[in-house]
């Protein structure tokens, strides 16, 4: 080991003659130099040290550096002198060492012919190995260099450098350092500075001074920097992944473990991109982390629908949460391969699942070589790719997920939709379905029946043994739902309710076919069922309100008017409910309000033992009156508005929260119906709160026309000329603003105004 360092590749000549006194070997070592010999001087930490390093932290690493700096060291290789080592001085000059300067116990015999002293405070330590001896011809001694000192080498081979791994896109997007992870790796695994040729090495982090005073350090001038790019950091991946797959749940998100994962997984794909890849036992052990359904490996952003945060939020989770989504999806392959395509759409829709293919979901996205590693290392695969299997574990997943997390579900929600996928394929292994023990199948039900404060709330609950049973709205006659209060125990469907028409469903009637079979699986209670009862009973003469449809025609227009404001104002793509029926179209027909003695219609629903009694609904008043469908009620205006209003919350189509339910505008809308039977509180309460109003603007020139029009049909019925006359004009004015000019409606007196002039004329 020796012999090749030196020169001529033989040991040097030694001294013959025998010195005066005995010279001591340097550094305090109570040894005798024996003329014949040669010794060793060599340098090193500790054993003790080893330890501390290869357990400490990052953080603690900055202290063990600011120690390191705070040494003297010994740099001096092929003249080594009283001036340069001023430790060896009395060695090298021959000087005999008293007994007085002795140090007892200073040295200490570690086997095999080797003894070890502590270098004193102040010492500089020497950095280099060297052969001491007594050369001929010279009072004193000599050293040869011959390689790094053991001190060298050892923080040549351990962890103690920390540093940042060269980041993902998403962890550059904080300019906060500290955001990004740290670890220690050996000086030849990284770089003291950035090198732009080199974006795989990491980088030391330190504190600005400290970092400074390394780089101008011997130690560091005599150790080798980033001559190689560090080992792939599979065990590290193995450690954090068990850590976060304990912690993790679905909708957990952790940015700064997140970060330190990409971190890890870019790193992994460069050393898979390099001609050397990655070694057997490596790719193996990846293979094993991804494939562990529990094993949240992988990060990935979170989508709005699932982020608490802003957009920098990430999460962790499993690769079988993770899919390549094409741009288009191939639906050439027949209905199952259609059918995986649309609920892996749906998945990623609700955030449930992520597309790689896509930059709001992949962290990798902006560097395509390392993204493209990543997804071959990690098995993240197409929706062609997707076993049967797989999907249907995770439609599952998905469940349970919800079925945990309880989220409020609203119609346009991609959740309503991933849910009927989900049970399309959890319904082929029921078996897998939780059963009452584990809380079972439950459904979400919209908010209502009722309304304000007695509305039943939204949520989810148990297909059965619930205190609420979930009810499919299929009345296609819609006559029931007004009927339904919260005493009967049901609530409507929010979830497997798609129809085959549906606007704004995507699938609408894939959907709603899967639905049908839910449905009958979970042998769910439809409103159509023959099982609700209603009977109506009436006595005494029906009595039709006079004025009622007008004014009833105007709460519907205000209400709809307030609604659309509400959800313009909210950012909502849909527009609202009945945005199709414009309440004041001269063509529209308000119904009509007959009122009888006693009215009664009973409801009953299967989970009831007795009918409750309702004092407004819609129906039909007896043929001589109206054959139109009409509003029924009974009592005085005190006895039926509260029903009264929630017929006509139904019928413009809006549900109202507990926030609006108490709002002064809805409340002042919903107050004129208790005012239909009187002209004067009506026409009081319309001033009051609404005079500046368009609708009602819009709704007093609609009620002069419908005035205009009633005079001209009865001054064609009189058949006098100059009235009929004098009232096509005034028509004609009212209804210049309709589409046709008028010319439907007052064609007839157009026709037989210039008989009755002829026959006057006669």
């Amino acid at each position: 080991e020796i012999l090749p360092k030196l020169p001529d590749k033989k040991l040097p000549q030694t001294r013959k003659s025998t010195a005066k006194g005995i010279i001591h070997l340097p550094y305090d070592l109570d040894i005798p130099v024996d003329k014949r010999k040669f010794y060793l001087l060599d340098s090193q930490l500790p054993r003790e040290w080893e330890k501390i390093v290869r357990e400490m932290s990052p953080s603690c690493a900055v202290g063990f550096i600011s120690l390191l700096l705070g040494m003297s060291f010994d740099t001096a290789t092929t003249e080594v002198n009283i001036k340069t080592t001023p430790a060896a001085a009395a060695f090298l000059s021959g000087s005999v060492q008293g007994d007085a300067d002795k140090k007892d116990g200073g040295t200490e015999n570690i086997g095999r012919g080797r003894k070890s002293t502590r270098i004193g405070k102040g010492t500089a330590v020497p950095l280099r190995r060297r052969l001491c001896f007594l050369p001929p011809g010279q009072p004193g001694g000599k050293f040869i260099d011959i390689s790094e000192a053991e001190f060298v080498a050892q923080l040549s081979r351990w962890k103690w450098v920390p540093c940042v791994m060269p980041s993902p896109s998403f962890a550059k997007e904080n300019d906060d350092d500290s955001s990004s992870p740290q670890i220690l790796l050996r000086p030849e695994e990284c770089l003291l500075s950035p090198d732009p040729s080199r974006p795989d090495m990491p980088v030391v982090q330190l504190p600005r001074l400290l970092l400074k005073r390394l780089v101008s350090s011997h130690v560091a001038k005599a150790l080798v920097w980033g001559t190689r790019a560090p080992a792939p950091p599979v065990e590290r991946l193995q450690e954090l992944v068990g850590e976060v797959s304990k912690m993790a749940s679905v909708a957990s998100n952790d940015n700064t473990v997140a970060i330190e994962l990409a971190s890890i997984w870019t790193t992994i794909a460069r050393a898979h991109l390099r001609d050397d890849g990655i070694g057997a036992k490596d790719k193996a052990k990846l293979r094993d982390i991804c494939n562990r359904e529990d094993s949240h490996c992988l990060p990935v952003r979170l989508s709005p629908l699932s982020s608490t945060g802003g957009d920098s939020m990430h999460s962790v989770v499993p690769v079988g949460r993770c899919i390549l989504l094409q741009s288009s999806s191939n639906n050439d392959n027949g209905d199952r391969d259609r059918l995986k395509s649309l609920t892996a759409e749906s998945f990623v829709a609700t955030g449930f699942m992520y597309d790689f293919n896509d930059v709001k979901s992949n962290p990798f996205f902006s560097s395509p070589e390392i993204s493209r590693a990543v997804i071959e290392l990690t098995g993240c695969c197409s929706v062609a790719s997707v076993s049967v299997l797989t999907l249907r574990k995770t439609s599952g997943k998905l469940l349970r997920h919800v079925w945990n997390t309880e989220p409020i579900i609203h119609r346009s929600s991609p959740l309503r939709a991933a849910f009927t996928y989900a049970m399309k394929w959890y319904m082929e292994m029921p078996t897998a379905l939780p059963n009452k023990n584990d809380g079972g199948i439950k459904l979400f039900v919209k908010r209502g029946p009722g309304f304000g404060s007695r509305a039943l709330p939204a949520r989810w609950v148990p297909i059965s043994g619930g205190s609420i049973t979930p009810v499919l709205d299929d009345d296609k006659t819609r006559s029931r739902v007004s009927l339904l209060s919260p005493d009967m125990g049901v609530q409507l469907l929010g979830v497997l309710d798609h129809f085959d028409n549906e606007r704004d469903c995507p699938n609408a009637r894939i959907l709603a076919s899967i639905d049908r079979d839910a449905i009958a699986f979970c042998n769910v209670l439809r409103l159509s069922d023959k099982r609700f009862v209603v009977k109506t009973k009436a006595s005494g003469a029906p009595k039709v309100v006079d004025g009622a449809p007008p004014k009833l025609q105007l709460v519907f227009a205000l209400l709809k008017a307030m609604e659309a404001e509400r959800v313009e104002a909210e950012g909502s793509s849909l527009p609202s409910a009945s945005s199709t029926r414009d309440f004041l179209d001269p063509t529209h027909e308000p119904p009509i309000l007959v009122k009888h003695e006693s009215l009664s219609r009973e409801f009953q629903a299967p989970v009831m033992n007795s009918a409750v009694r309702l004092y407004a609904v819609w129906g039909r008043a007896p043929t001589q009156i109206s054959t139109k469908r009409c509003i029924l009620a009974s009592g005085d205006a005190d006895d039926y508005s509260v029903e009264l209003e929630q017929l006509v919350l139904n019928h413009v189509g809006i549900r109202l929260s507990p926030v609006l339910a108490s709002s002064r505008e809805y409340r002042a809308a919903l107050r004129l119906l208790s005012h239909l039977e009187s002209n004067t509180s009506f026409d009081k309460f319309v001033r009051r709160d609404f005079n500046d109003s368009d609708v009602v603007a819009r709704w007093k020139r609609l009620l002069e026309r419908s005035k205009a029009i009633e005079a001209l049909r009865t001054a064609e019925k009189g058949r006098d000329a100059d009235a009929l006359r004098n009232a096509l004009m005034v028509a004609e004015e009212a209804c210049e603003d309709d589409e046709d000019g008028g010319d439907s409606i007052l064609k007839t007196a157009r026709e037989l105004l210039p008989k009755l002039e002829e026959v006057a004329r006669v």
